[in-house]
């Protein structure tokens, strides 16, 4: 082999190497989007949601100034 047909085979495997990263890259945002929206808009996860908000609320609250503010 001289060194245009290894320069031609190592240019071919780092395009199928960009290539199979790209569909790993494709099903990875694809499951991310499936499973956001399975959790976001499933109605058998109101529940978890309303926990989850007042969990952040509680956490959040006494360190709020406002929240300091409206005390009496």
């Amino acid at each position: 082999m001289d060194w245009l047909d290894l320069l031609a085979v190592q240019g071919t495997l780092k395009s199928l190497l960009q290539i199979s990263d790209l569909i790993w890259l494709s099903l990875d945002v694809l499951l991310f989007w499936k499973t956001f929206l399975l959790y976001n808009q499933g109605p058998e996860y109101h529940y978890l949601h309303q926990m989850l908000g007042e969990l952040s609320e509680n956490e959040l609250t006494p360190h709020c100034p406002q929240h300091h503010q409206r005390k009496p």
